[in-house]
């Protein structure tokens, strides 16, 4: 497992400050290699060098891709936020080639009255040098009333592109119109929700529809342990070889129903309180509970 580096801020100063501990990486070109022991040089191509780690990262376009570094696309960011006089907090995780962070805006809280549901807006970042994450800016929420984080990666306003010359000169300007759109973009959440707490199924049933979206069982028996529902494998006496799964739950009877809302927190409360995962483990379980969150239970896999 990558080990990972965690800083907390609060300001431009302390995101620079940690910014400068994130690893660092150049471009090596002109990109050499050798064949039959006489080196060639690439004309079209050029590397990715982990500075930190002295790893190789990636051969990139020579010509269409450039480095933007983790200082300088946390600090255009929170340049952006200053500029827009936003006050925030950054949780900023640093794992091997990639960088994540997550914004908060303390002051920019979400309220649903009619569900006695608070939230607060944020943001999350995503930059990589290997490319296996291109810069990312999706909205991000914080339900109060557990600290769950949530991740709306499916939403319009979530910006997704790869390093290139052109983001590099366009970067800043790019940064402050997303805030500003998906700061605007929260209030859709209620609908969201409201249609999410209406959807509720027998908890049996609901445990076989976790089990179709979740499929590595180390990630499900601790997501379903969040319902209090324990899944076991009893012997098939036909076919040994294909045990089969039984629910069972101490505190609900099987009259009692789960709501669509209950399944998804039960991911996000493992993807935020949980074990620490591996960021595309995270970024995978974030996505099924989005699922959940907007597929209606009827069209859910059983």
């Amino acid at each position: 497992m990558l080990q990972t580096e965690v800083y907390k801020c609060e300001s431009l100063a302390e995101i620079n400050a940690a910014a400068d501990k994130l690893d660092k990486a150049i471009e090596v070109c002109p990109l050499k290699f050798d064949v039959g022991g006489v080196e060639h040089e690439t004309h079209n191509w050029k590397g990715i060098y982990n500075l930190n780690k002295n790893v190789y990262t990636k051969t990139v376009s020579r010509n269409l891709y450039q480095v933007i570094t983790h200082k300088e696309f946390l600090n255009t960011f929170a340049t952006a936020l200053d500029n827009l006089n936003i006050k925030y907090s950054a949780n900023i995780q640093s794992m091997g080639n990639t960088v994540v962070t997550d914004i908060e805006f303390s002051e920019k809280k979400i309220e649903l009255k009619e569900l006695n549901e608070e939230f607060v807006s944020g943001i999350r970042l995503i930059n990589s040098y290997d490319r296996n994450y291109p810069i990312t800016i999706m909205p991000r929420l914080v339900r109060l009333a557990c600290l769950n984080g949530m991740v709306l990666s499916r939403d319009e306003t979530k910006f997704n592109v790869k390093h290139s010359s052109q983001l590099a000169r366009e970067i800043e300007k790019l940064i402050s119109v997303k805030i500003t759109q998906i700061l605007n973009k929260y209030q859709d959440m209620q609908v969201m929700i409201e249609t999410c707490i209406a959807d509720s199924i027998e908890w049996k049933l609901a445990s076989k529809i976790m089990e179709k979206l979740i499929v590595q069982p180390k990630h499900l028996e601790k997501i379903l342990g969040n319902l209090e529902i324990e899944r076991i494998s009893t012997p098939n006496l036909k076919d040994k070889k294909n045990p089969t799964i039984t629910f069972l739950s101490k505190s609900l009877t099987d009259e009692d129903k789960l709501t669509r809302w209950q399944l998804y927190n039960a991911i996000t409360k493992y993807t935020t309180h949980g074990e620490q995962l591996a960021t595309y483990i995270e970024m995978h379980l974030q996505s099924k509970a989005e699922k959940l969150l907007l597929t209606p239970l009827i069209k859910l896999k059983m």
